[in-house]
Order: C-alpha cells, then sequence, then structure tokens
C-alpha cells in the first residue's frame, strides 16, 4: 500500500500544481496560441487550395499590416492593463478610457499607414485608392487593436477563459468565411479575418466582459486621472513592443518587396506554423506576467515554475515539427514543401531561445526595468532584420530565420548573466544582513478555512508561505483534492470528516494558531478572493503595538468587485454592529484578518455559520481588545463559494441581535459551552 501510495503521490503533486493560476490560465492561454496556430494551419491550408500564390501573399501582407497598425494603436496598453487594472480604484472607467485612447490611436495610425503606402510599400497602395477598401482597413486595425486590450483585461484579471472564448469565435468565423469568399481574391483572406474579428469584439463586450467586470458597460471615455500612471508605463513597454512583437509583422511586407509576393507567401506560412513552436512559452510568459504584476516579491518562484514545463513543452514540439517539416509543408503543396522547409527548421531551432527571451521580458516589465527591456527589445530586431536584409539576396526566405535565431539567442545569454548577476546580489545581501533572534522575531502563522477548493489552495498556500512561518489548512469535509492540494503546496492540514460549516473550521484555525504558540494568526479564504501579498499590512498594526484584532476591510479604497446586493447586506450587517459601539469599522463580514495572542485566548467562537465573524467581533470588543482596520482588495470569481446571499444576510442579521441582547443582558459569550473540537490530521 505504501509503495501504491508512493507511486501515485508525484502524479497527485503534478495534478495540485497545474490547478494553481499560473498554470489554469496559461492553458487557457496556451489553449488560445494552439488554437489560433491550428486555425491558421487549416486556414492557410484552404487558402493555399482556394487562392493564387499572389492573392494570399497579398493578402497576408494586408493582415500582417493591420496588426502590425493595432500593435501601435494599443499604444503599449495591452501589457499596463495587466499591470495596474488589479489595483484600479475604478476598473470600469479605466477600461473603458483605454479603450477609448486605443481606438483613436489606432484610427490615427492606419491613416498614417494609408498615407505613406507609396514610400513603404508599394505593392499595397490599392488600400488608399479605394475608399471601402480604406475603411475597411481602417476598421479592421481598430477592432484587432480593441480585442486585444479586451484579452489582457481577462489575463489581468486571471479569468483568460473568456480569452479563449474570443478566439473560438474568431477562428470559427474565419474558417467559414474563407470559403465562403473564394471568389474575392486576395480580399478573401482578409474579409474573413476581419468579420470574425468583428463578432468576437461585440460578443466579449456584451457578454464576456461584464462577467469579470460586474455590471460592466462600454462607454467612451478618455479620464485623464485614470491615465496619468498607465501612460508612461505603457508607452515604454510600446517601445518595447515595435522592436519584439511588432516588428515581425512587419516582415511579409520586407519579403514581399525583396522576394516578391510568392516567396512571401512561401515565407509567411512557415513563419505563421513557427508560431505553433513558441505558444507554450508565450503562453507562460503572458500568465506569469499577471501573476507577477499581482504578486511581485513572488517573481522568482512564479518564473522558474514557468520556465519547467514551457522548456519541456517547447522542446517537445519544436523537435516533433524539425524533423518533420517536409511533410509538415507538403500539406500546403509541393511548392511550399520545397521552399520553406528549411526555414521552418530553423524557427523549431530557435524556439527554446523564444521561451528564454520571452520569459526574460516578463521580469524586466514587472520590475518596471523599461530601460533594459528596450535594450534587449532592439538587439532581438536588430539582428532579426539586420540578417534578414543583409542575407535574403543569397539566402532567399531561410535569412529572416536565421536573424530569428540569433537575435534570440543573444537575448537568452543575456538573460542568463543578469539573473546570475541578480542572484549572486542577493546572496550577498542577505549574507551581510544580521540575523534576527528568535525573540526578536514573532512566530506568525496563517490559517486557511476551505471547502472544496482544489483548484485555488495550492497557488494560496504558496502565495501566503512568502509571509509567514507555517500555514494551516482546515479542510472543512471537501468531496474534491483539497487536502491534497493544500499539503503538496506545504502546508499542514487539519481534516473534518464531514462538512461541518465556516463557524466549526474558524474555530479549528485559531485553536491551530494556539496550539503552534502563534505570536499572530492570520485567517484568510481559500477561494483566491484575498490577496496573500496584503498580509504584511494586515499584521502591521500588531506589530507596531497599535491592534490585538486587525480587519481587513474590503471597503478603505482597494479594487473589490463585491456585487451590489452582496455589499448592502454586509453594509447592514455592519451597521448593526456598529450601534452603541466607539469603534466603527466599515467590514464586518471580512474573513481577512490577524489576530494576536491575546485575541487568540480570548475568542470563543459557538456559531457554526457565518455568524461566526460578528461573533468574535462581538466578543473582542466585550473583552477591551483594541480592533484596528486595514485597507485590503477582493476579487470574487464565479466559483466563489458563496450560499443564498438573502439567506446568509438576514442569517447573520440575527446572530448580530442574539449577540447584543447577549451584551445588553449579561450573557458572556465565554460562558457558553463551545462545541467539542473536530478530530483532525496534521
Amino acid at each position: 500500500m505504501n509503495k501504491i501510495t508512493a507511486v501515485l503521490a508525484p502524479s497527485k503533486r503534478l495534478t495540485a500544481l497545474m490547478k494553481q493560476s499560473l498554470f489554469t490560465n496559461a492553458g487557457y492561454l496556451l489553449g488560445v496560441n494552439i488554437l489560433n496556430a491550428m486555425a491558421g494551419f487549416v486556414f492557410w491550408g484552404l487558402a493555399a487550395r482556394l487562392y493564387q500564390p499572389e492573392d494570399i501573399g497579398i493578402g497576408s501582407a494586408v493582415i500582417s499590416a493591420a496588426a502590425l497598425i493595432a500593435g501601435v494603436g494599443c499604444l503599449g496598453m495591452n501589457m499596463g492593463v495587466v499591470r495596474f487594472l488589479p489595483e484600479s480604484k475604478s476598473p470600469q472607467l479605466l477600461l473603458n478610457t483605454l479603450f477609448t485612447l486605443g481606438t483613436i490611436a489606432s484610427v490615427a495610425a492606419s491613416g498614417i499607414f494609408l498615407a505613406g503606402l507609396p514610400l513603404w510599400s508599394p505593392s499595397l497602395t490599392v488600400l488608399r485608392q479605394r475608399i471601402p477598401y480604406a475603411v475597411g482597413f481602417t476598421a479592421f486595425a481598430s477592432l484587432t487593436a480593441l480585442l486585444g486590450l479586451i484579452q489582457m483585461a481577462f489575463v489581468a484579471r486571471r479569468q483568460a477563459l473568456y480569452a479563449l472564448l474570443q478566439a473560438v469565435i474568431v477562428n470559427a468565423g474565419r474558417l467559414a468565411l474563407v470559403i465562403l469568399m473564394a471568389g474575392f481574391g486576395a480580399a478573401g483572406p482578409v474579409g474573413s479575418i476581419l468579420l470574425a474579428t468583428v463578432a468576437a469584439v461585440v460578443m466579449a463586450l456584451m457578454f464576456f466582459l461584464p462577467r469579470v467586470e460586474t455590471g460592466y458597460q462600454l462607454r467612451l471615455n478618455l479620464d485623464r486621472a485614470q491615465l496619468g500612471d498607465i501612460i508612461p508605463y505603457s508607452l515604454g513597454n510600446l517601445a518595447s513592443t515595435l522592436f519584439t512583437q511588432t516588428w515581425p509583422l512587419a516582415l511579409p511586407l520586407i519579403v514581399l518587396e525583396v522576394l516578391g509576393p510568392t516567396s512571401s507567401g512561401y515565407a509567411y506560412i512557415a513563419w505563421m506554423l513557427g508560431g505553433v513552436l513558441t505558444s507554450p512559452g508565450i503562453a507562460l510568459a503572458n500568465s506569469a506576467f499577471a501573476e507577477g504584476s499581482n504578486s511581485p516579491r513572488q517573481l522568482s518562484h512564479i518564473l522558474i515554475q514557468a520556465a519547467g514545463p514551457g522548456l519541456l513543452l517547447t522542446l517537445s514540439i519544436s523537435t516533433a515539427v524539425g524533423i518533420a517539416a517536409p511533410w509538415v509543408m507538403l500539406l500546403f503543396g509541393t511548392d511550399y514543401a520545397r521552399e520553406a522547409s528549411r526555414l521552418l527548421r530553423v524557427m523549431a531551432v530557435a524556439a527554446p531561445m523564444v521561451l528564454l527571451s520571452w520569459l526574460y521580458f516578463t521580469r524586466l516589465r514587472v520590475q518596471k526595468r523599461i530601460g533594459k527591456l528596450i535594450v534587449a527589445s532592439i538587439v532581438v530586431a536588430g539582428c532579426t532584420l539586420g540578417l534578414a536584409v543583409i542575407l535574403m539576396p543569397s539566402l532567399d526566405i531561410l535569412a529572416i530565420g536565421i536573424g530569428w535565431l540569433a537575435g534570440n539567442s543573444l537575448v537568452a545569454l543575456l538573460a542568463t548573466v543578469d539573473t546570475w548577476r541578480e542572484i549572486s546580489h542577493k546572496r550577498r545581501m542577505k549574507a551581510m544582513k544580521p540575523r534576527p533572534s528568535l525573540a526578536e522575531k514573532p512566530l506568525i502563522v496563517a490559517a486557511i478555512p476551505c471547502y472544496n477548493e482544489a483548484r485555488f489552495i495550492g497557488d494560496v498556500v504558496q502565495r501566503t508561505l512568502e509571509h509567514v512561518d507555517a500555514v494551516v489548512v482546515v479542510d472543512d469535509g471537501s468531496t474534491d483534492e483539497t487536502a491534497e492540494a493544500a499539503r503538496a503546496a506545504g502546508a499542514q492540514v487539519i481534516r473534518h470528516p464531514t462538512n461541518l460549516g465556516p463557524g466549526a473550521a474558524a474555530r479549528d484555525c485559531l485553536r491551530a494558531g494556539l496550539d503552534l504558540q502563534a505570536d499572530i494568526l492570520v485567517t484568510l479564504d481559500g477561494d483566491g478572493q484575498h490577496n496573500p501579498d496584503e498580509i504584511p499590512e494586515v499584521i502591521a498594526p500588531i506589530l507596531d503595538g497599535e491592534a490585538d484584532l486587525v480587519i481587513g476591510s474590503r471597503f478603505l479604497g482597494r479594487y473589490n468587485n463585491v456585487a451590489a446586493y452582496r455589499r448592502f447586506g454586509i453594509d447592514v450587517i455592519t451597521f448593526l454592529y456598529n450601534v452603541g459601539s466607539r469603534t466603527k469599522i466599515t467590514d464586518g463580514q471580512s474573513c481577512f484578518r490577524a489576530h494576536n495572542r491575546r485575541t487568540l485566548e480570548t475568542l470563543q467562537i459557538t456559531e457554526p455559520g457565518f455568524g461566526f465573524s460578528v461573533e468574535t467581533l462581538v466578543q473582542a470588543r466585550n473583552a477591551g481588545l483594541h480592533i484596528h482596520e486595514a485597507s485590503i482588495s477582493c476579487v470574487y470569481h464565479e466559483e466563489s463559494h458563496s450560499m443564498n446571499p438573502v439567506i446568509h444576510g438576514v442569517g447573520v442579521a440575527l446572530m448580530v441581535v442574539k449577540h447584543r441582547m447577549k451584551t445588553l443582558f449579561g450573557t458572556s459569550e465565554a460562558n457558553s459551552k463551545s462545541p467539542a473540537p473536530s478530530e483532525g490530521n496534521a
């Protein structure tokens, strides 16, 4: 039996690991990339059969140009929204401001591009010669920019599932339309993607985004206050993006002008397939960016977590594609197999270097080291474009692959040197810093009650361990793998044989703090709604000797997506608690709290349900404990556990009245007999 358990343990740890938000959202983003790549494979395969190579060459150039303009029109705000949306006090206003500015900038960039076509792409001057073409191109670029901003808003909120749904709409639409528009020449591939993009934007704004940002409505806004911090950061990222992400879209234009439309078609297909190879790295880097932006102190840990699976997937896919390159290209025709196979193989060799480059860019973005980010981006762009232009006359389309490999290899080397220097510096600083004695350093323990939170608990535990000495998870009779995920992440686990209720779980959390002789016990939820990186702020009043009990309030200015009906119920409960109290609070239902030893020895939870939150506050007030509040954020998601809000609100309100009556008539909660402790195992 022990041998079987030993064999299954790694599998369970892997399962728990993959349920963390880093990998969950990376999985959705990888799904987006794979879906885009596979649908692109089919799309261009159909196009190669239904259209002439010249039509594909011109059409692919127009599509790349629209994507290029969209990248410029975003002004780097696709990165800025990930960094700033989680901490915004007015997220809907911020989103509408970014959407409005991105659309205006894309329209302006499209106008400049169309006006200068005789200079930088004479082969596409037809776009400015006909008004419908010019309007269609401008709409294409603007909608592509808007779709990208919406996608990154989902990433910022760790709801990348909706980004995947966007991709499903776009790809299903373009595959159907490219067949229906086969008689339209070069306009067929372009028009099919344009119409599919329109459908995806409409669905995202009307149905998806309101589910992520409760009550969201599209409005035209240009709020200057919202742009104060995000624009400088975004423009710095735009400078980097111009070198790292948008310039590859210009390659088909260069090939078109230097080698002609037929070679441009060959190069574009191979380049598009090369995107499949970097999909794991790009997905993990984007997810790591969101995680790192929310938890900057854990950045190194996040990047290490992302690098292992990313390299494994990238090497596996690139090896397979590199070996099978001629047969893969043969699906597009014998000419493609003959002309583009070597380029695809070079792209396969470059894929692992691309992954390392993207992770390095993620690190620099989270750390806001924009200067070094731009330098690294210039290295990639300079090598790729420079070698492509120099070698293209002799090596044909293979030149762009060689440039791509050289540029990313240099950045990967730069990342290795820079990371080693940072690690060495941290080690030196740690060696120089005197180690505090045990008497000087309080023992801080976190206790997390949870029920069926296998998807989130591993990530919550790991993030919490960054700020405390130990984590205890009280599993209130979960029917999923919550306990296994918590143990794999490094927590001690107390299990209830059945679901005893939130009050019983909270009681065992307090007892765990006493059993471990904690100087400070932090409690927070296990479903990811609380941010463990805010623990230092919650415990600060206790460390400073100003408080015995600290409540993390959701209503002191930081972001929360608490629904209006829920906020109303919390306000009523808090009001009932505040009546007749000298110390007023703003959030009587928050479970994100910090307790000192005196508080742990005072509180006696008897309520089995959510009424325990108010019961403990009444007990603390009656005992003369000093109660403070600290500002926290709160993000509810679709899977946050919650009972019927009406039943919950009425039940807790009755608990408030009951305990206030006990106080008035001199009945002490401390004299109430506490239920017997539940049995657990660590």
